[in-house]
């Protein structure tokens, strides 16, 4: 079983992917929402940068096979989310950008596992 914790909330990792490959995901939707080239090499970077941890994590990702697994889904996505409404994404666009990756499902889970 996997075991690994996040290293912003410290929580178990129950997706062990690595940034690198979330930051990947979120490219190609950035990419597809419209965003111009230079916006999205400013928010990758800026993307990158914010996740940029080491860990004494050993668990690789389950996607590349390469990178460490260091933060969980909720911690990539919420800090995604705010990094998004700071560089002024309409929040229709927000919005879309937590449906396409489940954020709102997410929350619903932390908040229950707080009321326990």
């Amino acid at each position: 079983m996997f075991k690994e914790s996040c290293v912003v909330c410290f929580r178990e990792i129950s997706d062990p992917v690595c940034p690198d490959c979330y930051i990947q995901q979120v490219k190609m939707w950035v990419k597809h929402n419209g965003a111009n080239e230079k916006v999205q090499e400013d928010f990758v970077e800026h993307l990158r940068r914010r996740f940029n941890f080491d860990t004494l994590n050993e668990e690789k990702c389950v996607l590349c096979f390469q990178g460490d697994v260091s933060v969980c889904y909720y911690c990539f996505f919420r800090r995604s989310t705010r990094l998004l409404e700071n560089f002024s994404f309409p929040k229709e666009t927000i919005n879309n950008f937590r449906g396409v990756f489940n954020y709102h499902i997410m929350m619903d889970t932390l908040r229950l596992l707080k009321a326990q």
